[in-house]
């Protein structure tokens, strides 16, 4: 960054930190510092983003310009509104995916998705509107609307079980079940084999407050087992999660 040039600075306390600071002590102190050699600086509205994390280990700084965001505040901000047609408060986070990152990509018209831990049905329904015949997994009931959009077919069963019994081959696999990320990640490995070649899956990892870095690189070394990972990102709409984008080995 050049001497003088506006930055935006954010702070985190990311987990159960033992600094004896807060987060307003670091953005001030992190501030002067900026100011000393000669940047201005703000919290927003700038053309450069300079990022502070603190964990309860190390301290992870990034740069990066505005423009390359979504908004000015870092990671990007999608504002998504409630449609009469969403079943689920978990429909935001597969849209908000879409809107920033481009997964149908090498991906035929009409493909086939499946979607473990299905029930209500907001997931499935993203994805049939979007044109995929979709296989839901869920023991539980979907929404009747779910179930009348064309191509959607429910498997009443878990997750464990449809793998184990299932034949069919599918372009994306999606999962957005409350399960921990090392259990997340290796079901996502099982499920490699009912992706075709070079196809898609998108998993949530719940890594919640505590050690999240530890838990984002157990579930990224399963991960790589099977999958280049092409994205990951904590959405807006994720709150403690991380949205991962994985591209199964030709």
């Amino acid at each position: 960054m050049a001497s003088g040039a506006e930055v935006s600075l954010q702070i985190w306390l990311s987990g159960k930190t033992a600094y004896k600071f807060s987060q307003h002590d670091a953005w001030e102190r992190a501030a002067q510092v900026l100011t000393d050699r000669g940047y201005q600086v703000g919290r927003t509205g700038s053309p450069l983003v300079v990022s502070i994390c603190f964990t309860p280990k190390t301290a992870i700084v990034g740069v990066n310009r505005a423009a390359d965001s979504l908004s000015s505040w870092p990671g990007g901000e999608v504002r998504l509104s409630k449609t009469p047609e969403q079943v689920s408060r978990a429909e935001f986070k597969l849209e908000e995916l879409f809107k920033v990152y481009p997964i149908d990509e090498g991906i035929e018209p009409k493909g086939t998705a499946l979607d473990y831990g299905a029930a209500p049905g907001g997931w499935t329904r993203i994805l049939a509107t979007r044109g995929y015949a979709t296989t839901a997994v869920d023991p539980g009931d979907l929404d009747p609307r779910v179930l009348a959009l064309p191509g959607v077919r429910h498997e009443r069963t878990t997750a464990g079980n449809f793998l184990r019994d299932s034949t069919d081959r599918f372009d994306l696999i999606v999962n957005d079940m409350k399960m921990s990320p090392d259990r997340s990640s290796r079901l996502m490995v099982d499920s490699a084999r009912l992706l075709k070649p070079f196809g898609v899956a998108v998993t949530t990892l719940k890594t919640g407050t505590h050690h999240v870095l530890e838990q984002v690189d157990e579930a990224f070394a399963i991960l790589g087992a099977e999958y280049d990972i092409e994205f990951a990102r904590q959405l807006r709409h994720n709150r403690n999660e991380l949205t991962v984008v994985l591209r199964r080995f030709g």
